[in-house]
């Protein structure tokens, strides 16, 4: 599988290859630029929805880099997941929330709780992985709190949950 855009951090960590890919830098909003590797066929694309691109390769990586994973080829709207992994025939919605406001969240979670084997998200703070674990439920839920200092390649390593 190819990940479309890959973190500086998460390159670091997880001793990937940039080989073919351009390097830029990219806004995070309330952290700072990010030093990234993009895919060139994708370099016209907004910023953000690059930036989120790289998140979810993040999150990718954590999970153990499973097969059956599938990003979306241009930016999703609210109703569609950042991604999804496919898990033999179950289909899994993946979210990277790193400043959605709660009630978008919780939007999220409701859609995505009807249409889904369950949910996985990658979240930077406790707080919100049990908003998010409470309100999946009776769907399968799995939170990752994401170190964005770590994935960015400036700081410690995420922590598992």
């Amino acid at each position: 599988m190819t990940d479309p855009v890959l973190l500086k951090g998460t390159v670091e960590k997880y001793d990937l290859s940039t080989e073919g890919r351009r390097e830029i830098v990219l806004p995070l909003r309330n952290f700072g630029s990010v030093k990234t590797y993009v895919l060139p066929g994708l370099l016209g694309n907004n910023h953000a929805f690059l930036m989120h691109l790289g998140l979810i390769a993040h999150l990718r990586y954590t999970l153990g880099a499973p097969d059956g994973w599938r990003y979306p080829s241009t930016p999703p709207s609210e109703r569609q997941p950042d991604a999804v992994l496919y898990r033999g025939p179950l289909a899994y919605a993946v979210e990277v929330d790193v400043g959605y406001s709660r009630e978008k969240v919780l939007r999220k979670i409701a859609h995505y709780r009807s249409r889904y084997a369950g949910q996985i998200w990658g979240l930077t703070s406790r707080a919100r992985a049990r908003l998010v674990s409470s309100h999946a439920w009776p769907a399968a839920v799995e939170t990752v709190l994401i170190d964005l200092a770590a994935a960015c390649g400036s700081g410690p390593r995420e922590v598992r949950r």
